[in-house]
């Protein structure tokens, strides 16, 4: 299950390459991939070579760094992984990561000037600024194609494409889709930024949201995919946008024709048959490239300069792999009110998942857990609900008992429980301890049984407790990982106040579907994928109820929780929706990069927008002190795994 905490790894394999040529083994020819020459055999990474250390700061990075097509690579403060364009410009490098997708990659890419105004280092549009501060790279191709590609974008054959002509007479050539480039000009007091083929010499250019020639930086959102979108990157003004299908491109085919041809890379990871990595979602190997300065060329308008390669780039230029941001929600400020929140997601609509941390401000979580022999759940359960109405949320904060006359295969006993029978609806799941063992439960609101699992590494001196929780319409309905004997599901439990599970999905009685489709495309999310909305509510303790044994003491709701417990929505499956700050957006962004030191005053101005145009789905909170721990928005570690090899440098 995804571990919502990491979304790429970067995979460093310190190996002197031997050979650039395609071998032959067991007869099946493969072809040397990435930084660490893995050997790719059809779509599928046969092994890893000698993977074998993780590297978790900047001192397990000294035996990559230096080494041949190494790229220079550091942890930032946020443990974001950084790569810096302006040490290989020259040269080129090679890096290597572990995904999670096989059709997307992403990276922030960050223009600063030594603390200086960017000005004195971007040269503006009207003599081709753009020339001198573009960065060209490749991925996903063989080191091979990486070596041909490091002398220019042209390969010789005669490959066709819609504007032949004008693309021979603007100094190019007919291009298959293969490096990229993007990079930073300005235009008045407007920094812009372009990004398209290398090769290709039309510029695909848009100004920036809220970048200035006077700000000490821009930064730029790049994502990489295999379909219609191809390329793309945010911040740009609202009605322009970067993307190949918005340009008028003279040296490719139409994207159209492109696409269904499969003449974009594909895939843009590759699955890797030796894992290496223990969370099972990450299995995917991208090789990224940073092409040299001589792979490209400078531009005079829109003809291509072909006796002249870059030289650039005049500005620092860096290039940020990071976890893109987590969701990170704090249930125990909420507790009295409960909350709602609005999730955009590329593509499910059947189901949704979080990791969920228990913690106790770094000491031993034994001191806020009860044990299960004093029905110790009753101090730590988090009640939830998803894809309902405001109005159904409104009526489960008070109590999952509706009055109605709904039937359960064992309603005798629910009663004598103290329960009533359920429809499905809100779920809980809470943390208890027996012995030196963390246990974990969760089940349905107002259901007598608690099913319960012990947790397999988790023990009561840890300073936390994580579990992975994932929702779904179909056979499993929920399910918490990271419990001994694989995973906690209803199936296994002895509930009481429900139907049978197979009644229940034959009937369709789970909530279906769990996100909702967004067809209104205005707001553009539509654009970037992320159509299907989930609304998630944190339910407050008064909707459920303490028990005693297997008994529902329905005159004592829960009054919890004792320990802090966060839950965790990965920023790489999902985007938060919220209120556009509208007017106050381009003051912010300016202000804040101009002058840092009114940053604290510029907040306090935009908080009345904000509590004023609160999304629709969701209940207006106050702006208490309580409503911004609930929610922050916040980088998350990012892993980096170090491969040593036996060749060459060994740790």
């Amino acid at each position: 299950m995804l571990r919502v905490c990491v979304n790429s790894l970067l995979v460093i394999l310190l190996a002197i390459w031997t050979s650039l040529n395609c071998v032959m083994s067991e007869g099946r020819s493969y072809v040397d991939v990435g930084y660490g020459r893995h050997p790719l055999v059809g779509d599928r990474i046969a092994s890893l070579n000698k993977a074998q250390h993780i590297a978790n700061n900047n001192e397990d990075l000294q035996d990559y760094k230096g080494t041949e097509n190494a790229c220079d690579v550091k942890f930032d403060e946020n443990r974001d992984i950084v790569l810096n364009y302006n040490t290989v410009r020259e040269t080129g490098c090679a890096i290597d990561l572990i995904e999670k997708f096989d059709f997307m990659f992403g990276f922030k890419a960050i223009l600063s000037n030594d603390n200086k105004e960017i000005k004195e280092c971007l040269q503006p549009m009207s003599t081709d600024g753009f020339n001198a501060n573009l960065v060209p790279f490749a991925y996903s191709i063989g080191f091979e194609r990486f070596e041909e590609l490091k002398e220019g974008p042209y390969d010789g054959e005669d490959i066709s494409c819609h504007k032949k002509d004008e693309c021979i007479k603007s100094g190019g050539e007919c291009l298959r889709p293969g490096g990229l480039e993007f990079g930073w000009a300005y235009n008045g007091d407007k920094v812009h930024a372009s990004m398209q083929s290398v090769g290709e010499p039309v510029i695909c250019e848009c100004p920036l949201k809220d970048d200035y020639v006077n700000n000490l930086k821009s930064e730029i959102d790049v994502h990489v995919d295999d379909g219609l979108l191809w390329f793309r990157i945010e911040n740009s003004e609202r009605g322009c946008y970067f993307s190949p299908s918005g340009c008028d491109f003279v040296c490719l085919r139409r994207l159209d024709e492109i696409v269904e041809e499969i003449g974009l890379i594909k895939p843009i990871t590759w699955r890797l048959d030796n894992r290496i990595y223990e969370d099972f979602a990450f299995n995917e190997l991208l090789v990224f490239y940073l092409l040299p300065q001589k792979a490209s060329f400078q531009r005079d308008g829109n003809n291509i300069k072909g006796n002249s390669s870059l030289v650039g780039p005049n500005c620092k230029i860096e290039i940020k792999f990071n976890n893109i941001q987590t969701i990170i929600l704090n249930y125990n400020s909420v507790r009295e009110t409960g909350c709602a929140i609005d999730l955009l997601h590329r593509h499910f609509a059947y189901k949704f998942e979080f990791n969920a941390t228990l913690s106790n401000d770094n000491k031993e979580i034994k001191e806020c857990l009860q044990p299960m022999t004093t029905d110790g759940f009753n101090a730590n359960l988090v009640p939830f609900a998803y894809s309902i109405g405001s109005e159904r949320f409104e009526k489960l904060k008070e109590g999952p008992y509706e009055g109605e006359d709904i039937s359960c295969d064992k309603k005798v006993e629910c009663r004598q429980s103290g329960g009533e029978c359920l429809k499905p609806g809100g779920l809980e799941f809470g943390w208890a301890y027996n012995e030196d063992k963390v246990h974990v439960g969760m089940q349905p609101v107002g259901e007598p049984v608690v099913c319960q699992c012990p947790l397999k590494d988790d023990h009561v001196d840890n300073l936390k407790s994580e579990i992975n929780v994932r929702v779904d319409d179909g056979p499993y309905w929920f399910k918490i990982e990271k419990v001994e004997g694989r995973y906690l599901i209803p199936s296994t439990c002895g509930f009481v106040c429900l139907h049978r599970f197979d009644e229940i999905i034959n009937k369709k009685g789970l909530i279906k579907p769990i996100t909702w489709i967004i067809v209104d495309e205005s707001n553009g999310y539509g654009y970037f994928h992320y159509d299907q909305l989930l609304a998630f509510y944190f339910l407050p303790q008064k909707a459920s109820f303490q028990r005693d044994g297997n008994n529902i003491n329905r005159n004592s709701p829960l009054d919890g929780p004792n320990c802090k417990i966060e839950i965790k929505f990965s920023g790489q499956e999902y985007r938060l929706l919220i209120n556009e700050k509208e007017e106050t957006e381009t003051t912010i962004g300016r202000t804040t990069t101009e002058e840092p030191t009114t940053e604290e005053t510029t907040d306090e101005t935009t908080e009345e927008p904000v509590e004023e145009t609160w999304n629709y789905l969701r209940p207006k909170p106050s702006r208490s002190s309580e409503w911004d721990e609930f929610i922050t928005t916040t980088l998350i570690t990012v892993n980096i795994v170090l491969l040593a090899s036996v060749v060459g440098v060994l740790l």
